[in-house]
């Protein structure tokens, strides 16, 4: 079992800390929002929110509290922490003749050139495109089965992406304007579900 960590590592995680905290009603719907930067390749990111109830009654939501402040984890102990996000490609595995998972460069099967506008069936446990072809600025929407949930993970390639684990016939779609190869798994059945998407190079109009 190969282990992939969620973030670049504990020290590189960011929080926000404040002592008065938000005072919120009892009764009232506590509604959370995160933002996270899909810009580089990353399996998946995770956010934690801790929430408690203070012995104090409070009205309702008021302004928000003046001593909050984001911080990084390692600067209360005084210890070094990454200021730049380091670079790993994830892998691809698949099973071998072995039986065993191995790193691979792409699943097997021929590659398909597909339109500007292409779906790709999504079904229990497999890519139905597992090595593509396609123009830059195309999009490709993935298309999810009625049963066993799936995701759309960019394990690496030039442009970072991944979509929610999906079932019933909801889609994806993304649209690829970098050229070059993109290394794709479904995070929740890495071993036997992968795809390859290669993004072929801006054609260079000749000059007359």
């Amino acid at each position: 079992m190969r282990p992939i960590l969620h973030e670049p590592g504990p020290i590189s995680m960011s929080g926000y800390l404040s002592q008065t905290g938000y005072p919120i009603a009892a009764g009232q719907r506590l509604r959370l929002t995160a933002a996270y930067d899909n810009s580089r390749a990353h399996t998946r990111v995770m956010g934690i929110s801790l929430v408690y109830v203070a012995p104090q009654a409070v009205s309702g939501c008021a302004a928000p509290p003046t001593d909050g402040r984001t911080f990084q984890p390692a600067q209360l102990k005084g210890i070094p922490f990454r200021t730049k996000t380091p670079v790993f490609k994830v892998p691809l595995t698949g099973i071998g003749a072995d039986g065993k998972a191995h790193t691979i460069s792409r699943p097997a099967g021929r590659t398909v050139k597909l339109d500007k506008r292409s779906s790709v069936k999504v079904r229990d446990y497999y890519f139905a495109a597992p090595n593509a072809s396609v123009a830059p600025g195309s999009t490709l929407t993935w298309d999810f089965g009625p049963a066993t949930l799936h995701n759309v993970t960019l394990a690496n390639g030039p442009q970072g992406f991944a979509s929610f684990n999906l079932s019933e016939g909801r889609r994806f779609k993304f649209r690829f304007t970098k050229p070059g190869t993109y290394r794709i798994f479904c995070a929740l059945h890495p071993v036997l579900m992968t795809e390859t998407v290669t993004v072929r190079p801006h054609k260079r109009h000749k000059k007359h």
